[in-house]
């Protein structure tokens, strides 16, 4: 789910205390289009798919980046229907978890 290679690439261009504030900042941003997606229930938008991808594609978080551009390319087009906020919510609460996890396990080596 995580792209560990691109978190690692971000960590070496700041230094901890701004990479700790990209990271806060990313998430903040996903966590309000997450909750977004999930209040209304409706098939997201083509603009919040992209903002959601390219949040997830700067953090590493792989399989939410290409499923965000699945979404993306569908959307407005026949198949719109078959995008599942309740997927892309899904994904995105799995790949948080293992990045953070992931995040801890490596600060504390």
């Amino acid at each position: 789910m995580i792209a560990w290679d691109r978190v690692r690439e971000l960590r070496a261009e700041m230094d901890e205390a701004d990479f700790a504030e990209v990271v806060d900042l990313f998430l903040d941003e996903m966590d309000t289009a997450i909750m977004g997606l999930n209040d209304t229930g409706a098939p997201p938008s083509p603009e919040d798919l992209h903002a959601i991808k390219g949040c997830a594609a700067n953090l590493g978080f792989l399989s939410l980046a290409q499923m965000c551009l699945r979404a993306e390319r569908q959307s407005g087009g026949p198949a719109s229907g078959q995008v599942v906020p309740g997927d892309i919510v899904a994904c995105y609460v799995g790949s948080r978890a293992e990045f953070l996890e992931g995040l801890s396990r490596r600060e504390a080596c």
